[in-house]
């Protein structure tokens, strides 16, 4: 992944990846394109158990070890990351390329970008150089 310097302003991000497919994906990101995700009919407040007592309790927790006693996020069992609940569909915002191309046969494996053209390159070596539209080389 790389981002774009020529195609960025105060509001306005491109950013281009490249992957094992062989291809190259550009995206243009802005703010304004998120969505806020839709309320939910869930409740929200503070919840506790008998005696005041929160019911998650690093004691209730499966692994026993919550960040905090009222957080969803529990260490993993090897504590070397952070769980935490599926997303449904719904609250996560899409952002589909402005662009997806092939560009190799080959598992491609970096990008770059110049004022002038984009570049790539392949795990089996090759060296593309991609003129950007009206920009002659």
């Amino acid at each position: 992944m790389a981002f774009d310097l020529w195609k960025c302003d105060e509001r306005n991000y491109r950013f281009g990846s490249v992957g094992d497919d062989g291809r190259l994906c550009l995206w243009d990101f802005n703010v304004g394109m998120l969505h806020r995700p839709k309320t939910s009919a869930r409740q929200r407040g503070s919840v506790s158990g008998p005696a005041g007592i929160s019911p998650r309790s690093e004691a209730a927790s499966p692994l026993g070890t919550l960040l905090r006693s009222n957080s969803l996020y529990e260490a993993d069992e090897y504590g070397d990351g952070i769980s935490h609940p599926v997303e449904p569909r719904s609250r996560i915002p899409i952002l589909p390329p402005v662009l997806t191309t092939v560009i190799d046969t080959h598992p491609a494996c970096w990008l770059d970008f110049t004022e002038e053209a984009i570049i790539t390159s392949c795990k089996d070596g090759h060296v593309r150089t991609w003129t950007r539209p009206g920009t002659s080389v």
